[in-house]
């Protein structure tokens, strides 16, 4: 129901004459946001015998939302029992508020000057607000659904009225203002590109801004925007092609094919790393794994210390700070330096029989080595010199079930000797004097 009005002064005191202006809404103009309103001044005797004996004109004013639609004369002469219209108006165009509503003023002011009952009645007035109906105004984004670039969005419009269409447009980052619906009703859906990812070559997310202009017909009526998050894909990240370890056999025989503890390095390569794409760039490597860290795409560790199995991890890390990797084992054999445990030497003859006074040395002793599952050997020595003396002499020597039998026979029984027994592998060497 449209939206009306009053307001209304007793002119004579027993109240059965009165003044009574009125307004009500004509039509409203949803694009120009603006209401056309009729109004009039009524005179109204309500019987009782009362009425008015007068034929001279009076000034009457009447004002509505601050403008004077009325400034003239007019005849108040009135009958018992009438309703006297003074004045009246049509289409009174009142511009609502930018939110569609609008309260506004009117009055007015009526001359009488007349005598009424023995008594003067001089210029009556009343004054009084009005509420107009709200004019619908522009729409507004009750929710965003859909927050990752390559799938689908959907607007959902709050229309004030069913008659609205909207253009509906899409911000993110340097992309501006991209339409999206030229005549959405209530929803607008579109698809965001997975180019628009090129748009965070930084980040795993931005902020985009949906705006919706709100048309009655051909006019605009007022905008409304929303910001809502954008999320890169997961699976837009970095790859890695291969990573690959290559063994670096330092001291170590190439032909025995294995890394060994203390010995071997390990050469690590990270092959075909690729950024996630859409604008990101490699930003870093890392290798890790055995104790050692390194930060390029090929990287030699020092030596492995640790027997077993050793996992490396090669990762990238791209400009959105996302991380591709994949990881390589070796396997590391255990290795320790022979060692002679124990060792003693004793003359004896030719055969290995204790002799004060023999040419020979029978030496007992204890070894230990790593075979490294059967790749390496140990292989022993021997060498002598007479006390006092500088020069070694190699000999060769015999084994017996007793030990080995050191010389050729020309160790004199005069001279004190050392013995200098060299234990051997593939990698290391110990000796000890006897």
């Amino acid at each position: 129901m449209a939206a009306s009005g009053s307001i209304r002064t007793n002119v004579t005191s027993d109240g059965y004459i009165y003044l009574q202006l009125s307004w009500s809404e004509a039509s409203q103009n949803i694009a120009g946001n603006y209401t056309n309103i009729n109004w009039n001044l009524r005179l109204i005797s309500t019987g009782q015998g009362a009425n008015i004996v007068s034929s001279a004109a009076k000034s009457c004013t009447i004002k509505f939302n601050g403008t004077t639609v009325f400034n003239d004369t007019v005849n108040i002469g009135l009958s018992a029992g009438q309703t006297k219209t003074l004045r009246s108006g049509s289409n009174f165009r009142i511009n609502h508020n930018s939110d569609g509503k609008k309260t506004f003023s009117y009055s007015f002011s009526q001359q009488i000057n007349i005598t009424y009952s023995g008594a003067y009645i001089g210029t009556k007035s009343a004054s009084g607000n009005g509420t107009l109906d709200t004019i619908p105004r522009a729409s507004s984004i009750s929710s965003i659904s859909g927050n990752t670039i390559g799938s689908s969005v959907t607007v959902n419009i709050d229309r004030k009225a069913s008659s609205f269409t909207h253009r509906v447009y899409y911000s993110f980052g340097s992309k501006k203002n991209s339409q999206i619906s030229a005549n959405a009703g209530t929803i607008a859906t579109f698809t965001t590109p997975l180019s628009d990812c090129s748009l965070v070559p930084n980040a795993t997310k931005g902020t985009a801004t949906i705006r919706v202009d709100t048309y009655s017909g051909s006019t605009k009526i007022g905008t409304a925007s929303k910001n809502f998050t954008l999320n890169v894909p997961a699976d837009v990240k970095p790859s890695i092609e291969s990573f690959t370890a290559e063994r670096i056999d330092g001291t170590v025989p190439s032909d025995w094919g294995i890394y060994v503890k203390g010995k071997s390095k390990a050469k690590l390569t990270i092959s075909g790393a690729a950024a996630g794409g859409h604008g990101a760039t490699l930003k870093s490597y890392s290798i890790t794994g055995g104790g050692y860290t390194g930060s390029t795409a090929e990287y030699t560790t020092g030596v492995l210390n640790t027997a077993g199995t050793i996992t490396f991890t090669g990762k990238v890390t791209d400009s959105r700070g996302r991380t591709a990797s994949k990881t390589v084992s070796v396997t590391v054999e255990d290795y320790a330096p022979p060692v002679i445990r124990s060792a003693s030497a004793a003359r004896c003859d030719a055969s290995g029989s204790l002799q004060d006074d023999g040419a020979y040395v029978l030496v007992t002793h204890s070894l230990t080595y790593s075979s490294l599952g059967g790749k390496n050997s140990l292989s022993r020595s021997y060498r002598f010199r007479r006390v006092g003396e500088t020069s070694w002499q190699n000999t060769q020597y015999t084994e017996t079930d007793a030990g080995d039998i050191v010389g050729a026979g020309n160790i004199s029984p005069d001279y004190s000797y050392e013995i200098e027994l060299k234990a051997e592998d593939g990698l290391e060497s110990v000796s000890r004097l006897l």
